[in-house]
């Protein structure tokens, strides 16, 4: 079964307010980075009107948590521009369990790389417990680490970056874990508007 997908977006200059535009059900407290530059990537039930699983988009030309709280765990400079996207705030919903979980994981997993490919976003970079790094490589797509895993506050913690291009799509195939879905974009004062 192919669940829609809901993309929230804030990034219009046109119209915008000047503060925060947090969805009603997003599952963490609002934070500095909460501006209307984030970008919410969401996969809803719409039986049940509920959330299943979610991330947060950050543009890394503005302040963004790899650059600004952990710039230390990339070998090199912190990757930064425009095209380059961090994710974060990555939520599967605790009353999903097993092979579902698994989908909605896989389901956020190719709409990072539909929505990239459709935004001209070339990669995303993520600051991620050590205990998930195994899981995030193996999903198919090209995925690098940008330094060694650190300690940081007694939590194992790695920053990597994801590539994003046409052969992305076919690597998360050829791994199964790719899920078609349905795109929509909310636009403040709009709604929802299919980008298929």
């Amino acid at each position: 079964m192919t669940l829609p997908l809901g993309f929230d977006s804030y990034d219009q200059d046109d119209f915008l307010p000047e503060s925060p535009v947090i969805l009603n059900d997003w599952p963490y407290e609002p934070d500095s980075y909460d501006d209307r530059f984030a970008e919410y990537l969401v996969v809803r039930d719409p039986s049940a009107s509920a959330q299943l699983g979610s991330l947060r988009l950050l543009r890394t030309d503005r302040p963004h948590i790899l650059g600004s709280v952990f710039p230390d765990l990339c070998r090199h400079d912190v990757p930064r521009g425009f095209s380059i996207r961090e994710i974060n705030q990555i939520h599967l919903s605790p009353t999903i369990l097993g092979k579902r979980r698994r989908t909605v994981a896989n389901q956020l997993a190719s709409a990072l790389i539909q929505y990239g490919l459709l935004m001209g976003i070339e990669s995303f970079t993520m600051v991620i417990e050590a205990i998930w790094s195994d899981f995030v490589q193996t999903m198919g797509w090209r995925c690098e680490p940008l330094g060694p895993i650190q300690t940081i506050d007694e939590i194992q913690l790695g920053a990597f970056r994801i590539e994003v291009d046409s052969s992305a799509v076919k690597a998360l195939r050829a791994s199964n874990c790719y899920v078609e879905s349905d795109m929509w974009v909310m636009e403040p004062n709009t709604g929802y508007i299919s980008l298929q």
